[in-house]
């Protein structure tokens, strides 16, 4: 499967909630045992802030027992708070809820890939993700007036994109749907229908996670996978929208 070619562009109505490039590999005990510490000087300045989270895990030891086991991960945040790194043992993650554009972000992967190159041995990635989570409200857009088969995909909506379904009668709808791509990797993309409280505005949510998991070694390749599954979901949300849709999001093509 490959998403149609479309112009790039940055939408001034930002549908993005949230962004998070996900990389997994085998676990790396001087994690788990002692502080992250050159890691976070290879970082430097840049990301000023430290905090912790303690996760519990659990593993059947014996017969019918579960067994936690407590791991430590650790948050780096910019001054701004707008982009955090996550490290555990066997994951580092970048994250970001103010999406401007991938070459800003990929320049925090690099950062978040290099501490770690520099401060441990990762023989292999085992698993690389980058989710893009959309929100679509039409309220917020103006678009109140129009029916939501105006604006997605029919194929996206599920049995909300039938005519006897009515706004006020949907609670909510989920749909799951996993894809092979054709350069690399697999998608796996998720629709909700939902109100975030009871009485709120309906919302659309477009939750795309495109992954590998075959072994990758080296950060070149992963930034290279990173970049294909940029490209991809891009193709992939505007394939969802229609053209009022990207119209009332703002479409502006970037400088180059």
């Amino acid at each position: 499967m490959k998403f149609p070619e479309v112009e790039r562009v940055i939408y001034a109505n930002n549908p993005l909630v949230e962004v998070v490039c996900q990389c997994m590999f085998p676990r790396i005990l001087a994690i788990d045992e002692g502080i992250p510490a050159t890691f976070q000087q290879k970082l430097g300045a840049s990301y000023p802030f430290v905090e912790t989270r303690e996760v519990v895990s659990f593993s059947m030891n014996v017969p019918n027992e579960l067994t936690p086991a407590k791991r430590i991960q650790y948050l780096f945040s910019t001054e701004d708070r707008r982009f955090t790194i996550a490290l555990g043992s066997e994951f580092i993650a970048i994250s970001t809820a103010d999406y401007k554009q991938w070459s800003e972000f990929v320049q925090h992967v690099e950062a978040a890939f290099t501490a770690l190159a520099d401060s441990y041995a990762v023989p292999i990635f085992t698993r690389i993700g980058l989710r893009y989570i959309d929100v679509v409200s039409r309220e917020k857009l103006g678009l109140g007036d129009y029916l939501w088969k105006d604006l997605f995909r029919r194929s996206a909506l599920g049995l909300f994109g039938e005519d006897e379904i009515k706004g006020e009668a949907l609670l909510e709808s989920t749909s799951l749907t996993a894809l092979s791509l054709d350069d690399v990797g697999k998608a796996q993309i998720r629709t909700t229908f939902s109100r975030p409280s009871e009485g709120s505005d309906l919302t659309f949510t477009i939750d795309s996670d495109f992954f590998e998991e075959h072994p990758v070694k080296g950060t070149d390749d992963a930034i290279g996978i990173l970049s294909s599954f940029n490209k991809e979901a891009g193709r992939a949300f505007r394939w969802f929208i229609s053209d009022q849709l990207h119209d009332a999001l703002g479409p502006v093509v970037p400088r180059q």
